[in-house]
């Protein structure tokens, strides 16, 4: 289905963007980044720091930009750092070497 504009609309699951969405982001945009935030645990200034470290773009902190699987990687990542008691130095630089593999 086309929007007012003539584009795809992303709330149509058999749109080409929504399944794009789906196949490289693992779902669709529907958090802001005090959202990904707030379901990570974590602050904004950590979940803005560890996406810029991965080499990706930040956008306005209330543009609907990121996915649940977002918010759960940052969570994920902030537990293996608790776990293993690494530095936010040195998790900033775990993420920064990862985003260089991807």
């Amino acid at each position: 289905m086309d929007d007012d504009e003539g584009h795809e609309s992303r709330t149509d699951p058999t749109s080409t963007v929504a399944r794009l969405e789906e196949q490289l982001l693992g779902g669709p945009r529907t958090l802001s980044l005090a959202d990904v935030a707030e379901r990570a645990g974590a602050g904004l200034e950590e979940v803005r720091l560890f996406w810029h470290a991965l080499g990706l773009p930040t956008v306005e902190d209330e543009a609907v930009a990121y996915t649940e699987v977002d918010a759960e990687a940052v969570r994920l990542l902030r537990q293996a750092a608790a776990s293993y008691g690494v530095s936010d130095r040195t998790a900033v630089s775990l993420v920064r070497s990862i985003g260089h593999t991807t």
